[in-house]
């Protein structure tokens, strides 16, 4: 009987072992594929080449459909809502022109950044303000709204992140084109955190660096390679509500998550067209714990969840 009662207890004793490693690997936050919308045509619903992807407060998605050169609304469900357009600026290379951020304030309005400008938008598509590239960017590619209300935007091509108020009025900046801290090359998208901290994929360093809401530097994450927290080429970046940072590692195509103090969590994702696969992602946002990712190659837009 001492014998069974010993065999009883060391067979608890490692079912309790396995009970909390499957209870770390479920906090781990392994994402599983759940959908996917587009697909390369024209019509409704269709995409070429999404850059960007949102949510607002009702939990729809609005994609930066780039090729298209409209921004399209789609519900929880991935299905098509609506659709409105985004011209070239007046003196942009209307070929090459098109939305590649979308960000949403608090009364729901749409900013939307192209190469060309930054523009304002209510959800009916009608333009409430723009700024045109040629006189006062390089070139934009990526716009997020803090908390507080500030709007924030990506210059690509001058390594620039810039801070503008509700109005479209220009209150701060900072970087410049380099590799130390501070310091951008091709940066390609925005995020900002609960506390008002903004974080830039900087592309072409192949990391992303982290700031206050005054710009101060507070760190930088990765490196180039296809180990574990490394990069190549981010192209889009998000935080979740825990604070949480996930990067599209596009040249890797797949998607990586970082704490908020920039240790490396988990990945998802391998190269292909498959569901579950990625080709040049860029655009990410996080809602709970879902995660909306522009499958940019693929034409679409995929969600994950249990993340």
């Amino acid at each position: 009987m001492r014998a069974g009662r010993s065999s009883d207890s060391f067979l608890c004793f490692l079912g309790l072992i396995l009970l909390g490693v499957l209870s770390f690997c479920g906090q781990a936050g392994a994402c599983e594929y759940l959908q996917k919308f587009g697909g390369e045509s024209s019509g409704a619903g269709r995409l070429s080449k999404p850059y960007d992807v949102t949510l607002d407060a009702s939990g729809n998605a609005w994609v930066a459909d780039t090729e298209h050169k409209r921004v399209q609304k789609f519900n929880s469900s991935g299905e098509f809502v609506s659709q409105f357009s985004v011209k070239p600026a007046a003196g942009a290379e209307s070929g090459l022109d098109g939305p590649t951020g979308v960000g949403v304030d608090s009364e729901g309005n749409l900013w939307v950044a192209s190469p060309s400008a930054l523009r304002k938008f209510k959800p009916n598509g009608e333009l409430l303000l723009e700024k045109a590239a040629l006189f006062e960017f390089g070139e934009l590619r990526d716009v997020v709204v803090d908390p507080s209300g500030s709007v924030w935007v990506v210059d690509r091509s001058a390594s620039k992140v810039k801070k503008f108020n509700s109005k479209g009025e220009l209150l701060t900046q900072f970087g410049k084109s380099g590799t130390g801290n501070g310091e951008f090359k091709s940066p390609e998208a925005i995020a900002a955190d609960s506390e008002g901290n903004i974080l830039v994929a900087d592309t072409g360093n192949n990391r992303y660096q982290e700031f206050t809401s005054a710009g101060v530097f507070v760190r930088s994450v990765g490196s180039k390679g296809t180990g574990n927290g490394q990069f190549e080429s981010p192209r889009g970046i998000a935080v979740d509500s825990e604070g949480r940072v996930w990067v599209t590692d596009s040249g890797n195509s797949r998607l990586q998550r970082f704490s908020s103090k920039g240790a490396y969590q988990t990945q998802f994702g391998t190269f292909g067209p498959n569901d579950g696969q990625f080709v040049e992602p860029r655009g990410v946002t996080v809602s709970g714990t879902s995660i909306w990712v522009a499958d940019t190659g693929n034409d679409r837009v995929q969600k994950l969840g249990g993340c």
